[in-house]
């Protein structure tokens, strides 16, 4: 009869703490509204190089800096085969939106993305938890002011 009461007791914490430690693992989201879309941003601590790969696999949105227009709409969705699009809309300008596509590569160790476009140009992302940095033609991520304005959100639709 006692071995059944510790056994239960047993089971029971076993129980607790799973659900504690499953409680633990979300983060705290936070959401824009830009151009009738939401971004999030979720700082769930990222386990291993499949669940890495498994977040990549979006489609991100942000608006980045422009000097000669009032911002950079873009979109980059990226495929289960290693293949992205892109679309850039140059905000209020006649210049017609301007779409991309390629491959990419993808270094979870240096949780570094590149974008090859089909005319070989490169383009560098720093990946983050739920975000995608742009990086500037040295590598490097921008810093200053501006630099939040250089990260794409994944994109979850209304």
């Amino acid at each position: 009869m006692i071995k059944i009461i510790k056994m239960k007791k047993i089971s029971l914490l076993s129980i607790l703490l799973g659900l504690c430690f499953l409680s633990s693992c979300g983060g705290s989201q936070k959401t824009n509204d830009k151009g009738g879309y939401v971004t999030t941003s979720d700082t769930t601590t990222l386990q291993s190089v499949n669940e890495q790969d498994s977040i990549i696999l979006h489609t991100y949105f942000g608006v980045l800096p422009c000097a000669d227009c009032m911002g950079i709409e873009t979109f980059v969705k990226l495929e289960e085969n290693n293949t992205y699009t892109q679309q850039i809309t140059y905000l209020d300008t006649d210049k017609p939106v301007f779409k991309e596509k390629g491959k990419f590569k993808w270094c979870a160790k240096s949780r570094l993305l590149t974008l090859i476009s089909n005319k070989n140009d490169t383009t560098r992302f720093e990946v983050g938890e739920n975000n995608i940095t742009l990086l500037g033609k040295d590598g490097k991520k921008p810093t200053g002011e501006l630099a939040e304005n250089y990260i794409l959100y994944i994109l979850k639709r209304k």
